[in-house]
């Protein structure tokens, strides 16, 4: 039996960026964990070239100047999303830090129990809820089941 479980993103943003494929990875790198506090450099969650286009959709829809934009606050923002991600009208993480070591950038990760139990169910498959532009509910699979 496959179990089903629909993720959405409750935050106060004008503009959610953070995309299926990103929740997808984080999904992945949860479940290849063996703990619940994970340390992931960005650049495997966000490639570059979506963390330009994003700085780019920035400048144009909120009129920033380029040199206003910085990739931390581009970071600071997916992360913001990542931690806003709910499950079941709970919390998919009790912290979500970004965190500078050395030469990298990288997301410090704090799974919630529900969250760490549901992703290592072997028959678990994830969906991405969200609204469009007129308010109709879409559903996009972000994971294919466990180990299959």
């Amino acid at each position: 039996m496959i179990y089903e479980y629909k993720i959405k993103i409750v935050c106060e943003s004008d503009m959610i960026v953070i995309s299926p494929k990103i929740i997808a990875s984080t999904i992945e790198k949860v479940r290849n964990a063996d703990s619940k506090e994970i340390k992931i450099p960005v650049e495997e969650l966000f490639p570059q070239e979506y963390v330009k286009y994003l700085v780019c959709v920035l400048r144009a829809n909120m009129q920033i100047e380029p040199q206003k934009i910085s990739l931390l606050e581009i970071y600071g923002l997916l992360a913001e999303q990542i931690e806003a991600l709910q499950i079941n009208y709970q919390r998919c993480f009790d912290n979500v830090y970004l965190c500078r070591y050395q030469c990298n950038i990288q997301l410090d990760l704090s799974v919630s129990e529900m969250f760490y139990m549901l992703i290592k169910e072997k028959m678990s498959k994830f969906f991405y809820i969200y609204k469009d532009l007129e308010g109709n509910e879409i559903k996009t699979a972000v994971t294919n089941t466990g180990n299959i």
